[in-house]
């Protein structure tokens, strides 16, 4: 079983955070550049927690992340 295969590994790199977000690499590389996704450094290599990616979904969901929630400019419900 490779490292990033196990879910009881503290820390994990850029594909395994991307793959744990449903995003690209490339997503994940622009997010890091802009200083939006929390990580730590070791070294030269960037490395994330669960956690840490839990507090970039928080960070980053809008109304709750309900399907049911309120169109803000028209008030309806999508």
């Amino acid at each position: 079983m490779k490292e990033s295969e196990n879910n009881n590994t503290l820390t994990f790199g850029r594909i395994e955070a991307a793959r744990r977000l449903g995003v690209s690499v490339v997503t994940v590389d622009r997010e890091l550049a802009r200083e939006r996704l929390p990580h730590f450094r070791i070294g030269r290599r960037v490395l994330f927690t669960a956690e840490l990616l839990e507090t970039y979904i928080s960070r980053n969901t809008k109304n709750g992340g309900g399907s049911e929630c309120a169109n803000e400019t028209t008030g309806s419900r999508t």
